[in-house]
């Protein structure tokens, strides 16, 4: 059966108290490691807390554990991507998308980086010709999709 603390732990991360929400997971995890459902929400409340580094770890070790989970690839993406790195974040979308095709989540966040690195594009295009109307149609075009 489903460990029936999941949506109370769920509930208290949406609820203002990620810690409380931690601390039930870890415990969770302690007897079951292999709970992927408990571990994929202990990434997302480590990233609610503003713990990213620890979050990618825990990610790429859910990678390792969980080899054929796509949410903790997707989950890495969004990370590398909050902190700039998009070719990092293109690679891991794109090697998720490799074995997982039909993942409509990690398609939809590949196709917005691409739309953030073609924004970043044309904005420097822009400031080399600040007269070109139709760069400008373009760019704003862009950010009217994010």
């Amino acid at each position: 059966p489903p460990w029936s603390g999941y949506a109370q732990a769920q509930s208290m991360a949406e609820n203002g108290n990620p810690r409380g929400a931690l601390k039930q997971l870890e415990t969770r995890l302690s007897t079951r490691p292999d709970d992927s459902r408990a571990a994929y929400l202990k990434g997302l409340v480590l990233m609610q807390l503003g713990r990213s580094e620890e979050a990618e770890r825990w990610y790429k070790m859910m990678q390792a554990n969980f080899p054929d989970l796509p949410q903790p690839g997707n989950a890495l993406a969004v990370i590398y991507a909050g902190r700039g790195d998009l070719p990092a974040a293109e690679a891991a979308l794109r090697a998720l998308l490799e074995k997982h095709p039909d993942h409509t989540s990690a398609r939809v966040n590949l196709a917005r980086l691409y739309v953030q690195m073609a924004q970043a594009e044309y904005e420097k295009a822009l400031k080399d010709t600040p007269d070109n109307a139709m760069i400008a149609r373009k760019l704003e075009a862009l950010k009217a999709m994010q």
